[in-house]
């Protein structure tokens, strides 16, 4: 088979980035990044210039980094050394955080709810990508240690809602059957990205997340990703996803229950 032709300019890693290219071109340019280290330093240079917040950096010491490279190291082939990290490996240290977040809970919730100040999630494409890479790793250990009370949240939750310019609370965002688990905001290629963490006794951890991209509206649809159903839409400049491990029929009603109440 004949190579793929290389993107034609910097403005298509950037739409790439940005996640506006069609399924097919990401696919395509996704298979080539992880087999041309040079294709990689490309994007990567791209997306310096974006120094991580200090929230960042305290989340990423007491983050499962170590084990984070050895289930990397598990599904990928080793590449060259290169000056310039690869987008996947800056993503691999958010996600590390993003983790941290979620396991460490109530004090880290709680200067959240006090700064909202947002964690810088990734320079990676496409924000449902990235919440599903890190969706993939949680497990119901991940939220052992996470209060089990709703009330507990209510707090990190009106942070989050203030960060993203909604009204938010345990009664609005509670979705029969699950267990609220966690609450914190991201932030994705400068967007404020929050997310609210469920645990279901059957299927898991499941996630609702909100990003301000200033898109236009669009009407909820399902797509497979990292062997979890999404569903997502965009209303009023934002978009919204429920992932998770559940059937999409019921994964679908958690969405048009979210999105009768969250606006």
């Amino acid at each position: 088979m004949e190579p793929l032709p290389a993107p034609d300019s910097d403005e298509e890693l950037t739409a790439y980035l940005d996640g506006e290219l069609g399924s097919n071109a990401r696919d395509a340019l996704d298979r080539r990044l992880a087999s041309e280290p040079a294709l990689r330093a490309r994007l990567a240079a791209l997306e310096t210039g974006r120094p991580p917040s200090e929230p960042f950096d305290i989340l990423l010491d007491a983050a499962p980094v170590e084990r984070l490279e050895a289930m990397l190291a598990a599904t990928t082939t080793p590449t060259p050394s290169r000056p310039a990290r690869s987008p996947r490996g800056v993503f691999l240290q958010a996600i590390a955080a993003a983790i941290a977040l979620v396991v460490l809970g109530g004090a880290i919730g709680f200067l959240l709810a006090r700064s909202v100040t947002p964690v810088n999630v990734a320079e990676v494409p496409n924000w449902r990508a990235v919440v599903a890479d890190y969706v993939a790793l949680y497990t119901p250990d991940t939220f052992a240690l996470a209060p089990s009370d709703p009330e507990a949240y209510a707090a990190r939750l009106k942070a989050l809602g203030d960060g993203l310019g909604l009204a938010l609370a345990p009664d609005t965002v509670a979705l029969p059957g699950l267990d609220l688990r966690g609450a914190l905001l991201l932030k994705y290629d400068g967007k404020p990205l929050g997310q609210v963490a469920y645990l279901s006794s059957e299927y898991g951890p499941v996630a609702f997340c909100i990003i301000r991209n200033g898109r236009d509206d669009a009407p909820p649809a399902f797509e497979e990703r990292q062997g979890k159903n999404v569903v997502f839409w965009n209303r009023d400049g934002r978009g919204y996803l429920v992932i998770g491990a559940v059937p999409r029929e019921s994964l679908e009603t958690f969405a048009e229950t979210l999105a009768s109440r969250v606006s």
